[in-house]
């Protein structure tokens, strides 16, 4: 079987955080060569090394491929700030609007004379959040609420005495008669 092995390299910028994680796509034709010897009986596959050989992707058939739709690789990466986190690729039938649009595509893919080959990359960059604001959010409401019962109590504990002479003078204030005189025995 003919096989190569593409090497890339990612790159990515920073933006800031958010709690949702944003993406954002792109696409690119890829010229593949014809190997030595290629008959096009034997199936052509290819694989691909990212993030300085941090990720191999396994083996992906381009031709010979149990589908005579005109292929387009699919990459999914993942990333947050300047660090790769993943990748995931797969060989899907290239959409039919792309074919629509280029007639020429099907046809040019197909002709065993036709070299280079020229396969459709289509990339996603999906950025995870390093900072979820909204587990932050839970995070401080919950320990204020916590501190504000811990404080609530404190207060209360450390300001018993008072409290008590309070409720004493309440209570003996609501029981004087309409006169407002207390009668001291």
């Amino acid at each position: 079987p003919a096989s190569t092995t593409a090497r890339g390299r990612c790159g990515s910028t920073s933006s800031a955080a958010t709690a949702r994680s944003s993406r954002s796509t792109g696409r690119v034709l890829m010229p593949i060569p014809k190997p030595t010897g290629f008959t096009g009986a034997d199936p052509y596959k290819i694989t691909f090394q990212i993030g300085h050989e941090k990720f191999h992707v396994p083996w992906l058939y381009v031709i010979n491929r149990k589908s005579s739709e005109v292929p387009l690789i699919d990459f999914h990466l993942k990333y947050t700030g300047n660090d790769l986190l993943g990748v995931t690729a797969k060989v899907v039938d290239m959409p039919h609007h792309f074919v629509e649009l280029h007639p020429d595509i099907k046809k040019n893919f197909w002709d065993p004379q036709n070299w280079p080959k020229y396969v459709l990359v289509s990339y996603t960059w999906e950025e995870q959040s390093e900072i979820d604001v909204t587990a932050g959010f839970y995070v401080l409401f919950g320990s204020g609420l916590v501190l504000s019962f811990i404080l609530a109590i404190y207060v209360l504990q450390s300001s018993q005495d008072k409290l008590t002479r309070f409720v004493r003078e309440a209570v003996s204030d609501s029981s004087l008669p309409e006169g407002g005189v207390a009668k001291v025995e």
